[in-house]
């Protein structure tokens, strides 16, 4: 955490005098029987919403200073704002709207999806901060995570990878979870999250769930060029398709898988986000429609950008693993190798391929999505 810059007092504010007075034992043991706050630190929790939030904020919302004088500020002696501040008395969150630097206009810009959902790890504020469920109640980031006592994956609260948390507020739902969801109470398509806070943003090589509580917009998600929960899921479906199922429409259907059209037709985060997806074991495909992903990986294995064939690499494995396939030359792929490498290895699982009797992907349907 300290290699982070993160300490007690990125938290709770300056504790100098919260040290000095606490040594006095009496002091200590009066608090603790008061049960009332102690003034000289800051305790996030029992600050109001917003500066509660802002705690998180400073390192979880990628941010500019206000003024330009504050950068040197910055620079030299570090970050001006402190826990229990205004943070926008200090920075400016990032949005998708601020303009880029001479000669790179859209350095922010591509940092969102096409709706304005962050798509960058760091950016977990900004999601948030469009949510009708931190907008429209009390909710902060405290609901979901303990940055003492939370698992240290994520830092989540007991609890809280359930639908728990959502529950809480959602009460009429819990009643009825499969009315509103339309899957089995027990499945993935029933927590809340899987549909509600998608996998779509990319940071430090995994996919993590974006933070903007939304709901479900299988074909909107696909007009803006971005992912969606149902298609991230149903991965042999075409968004069409997912938003039939949701609004009873009858959108013309092409039969395009949209986790597939994102594969080859996407920028690279997007195919980022699709290789990825393609190897979760909690998808609503079958163990042969998984099989079925593999031509597609190892085209992505092929892909100009290392971090997108490492993630088709990592979802091929996956797959061979849950189908108890053993192939060696997995372990022989290197992302980041010589071409000619990467190549022959992946020439060799193709062969091995070739035997599962998996139909390869059409080479005119790839070029058309590209």
């Amino acid at each position: 955490m300290a290699e982070l810059g993160i300490a007690c007092e990125t938290c709770h504010g300056p504790g100098a005098e919260h040290a000095a007075r606490n040594r006095n034992p009496l002091r200590r043991y009066a608090l603790h029987l008061s049960g009332l706050g102690d003034s000289t630190i800051v305790h996030p929790a029992r600050l109001d919403q917003s500066r509660q939030t802002y705690v998180c904020a400073q390192c979880h919302a990628q941010r500019l200073p206000v003024r330009l004088d504050l950068t040197e500020t910055w620079l030299s002696s570090g970050p001006t704002f402190r826990a229990g501040d205004d943070l926008y008395q200090h920075v400016r969150p990032v949005t998708q709207q601020e303009p880029g630097p001479p000669g790179n206009p859209d350095l922010y810009r591509l940092r969102f999806w096409n709706d304005a959902t962050p798509r960058l790890s760091a950016y977990e504020f900004q999601g948030m901060a469009q949510s009708e469920c931190y907008l429209k109640s009390d909710m902060t980031c405290l609901n979901c995570h303990d940055a003492h006592g939370g698992d240290p994956a994520g830092m989540m609260r007991d609890g809280a990878r359930g639908n728990t948390a959502c529950l809480t507020c959602h009460q009429p739902i819990a009643a009825k979870v499969s009315a509103h969801t339309r899957h089995a109470p027990e499945s993935s398509g029933s927590l809340c999250v899987n549909c509600h806070m998608p996998r779509m943003v990319y940071g430090v090589m995994d996919i993590h769930r974006s933070h903007r509580i939304e709901v479900p917009a299988p074909q909107q998600n696909a007009l803006d060029q971005r992912p969606g929960a149902c298609t991230g899921c149903h991965l042999d479906k075409s968004a069409a398709w997912a938003q039939n199922q949701l609004a009873a429409s009858a959108l013309p259907d092409d039969g395009v898988a949209e986790n597939l059209r994102q594969l080859f037709g996407g920028d690279a985060v997007q195919r980022a986000v699709a290789a990825q997806l393609a190897g979760r074991a909690d998808s609503a495909l079958t163990p042969e429609q998984r099989l079925a992903l593999i031509p597609q990986l190892l085209l992505a294995m092929e892909d100009g950008y290392p971090a997108v064939r490492r993630f088709a690499w990592k979802s091929l494995s996956a797959l061979a693993a849950g189908a108890s396939l053993s192939w060696p030359e997995l372990e022989q792929f290197d992302f980041t190798g010589e071409p000619g490498a990467r190549a022959a290895v992946i020439s060799q699982l193709r062969r091995r391929a070739s035997s599962l009797n998996v139909l390869p992907l059409d080479a005119a349907l790839i070029a058309q999505l590209r």
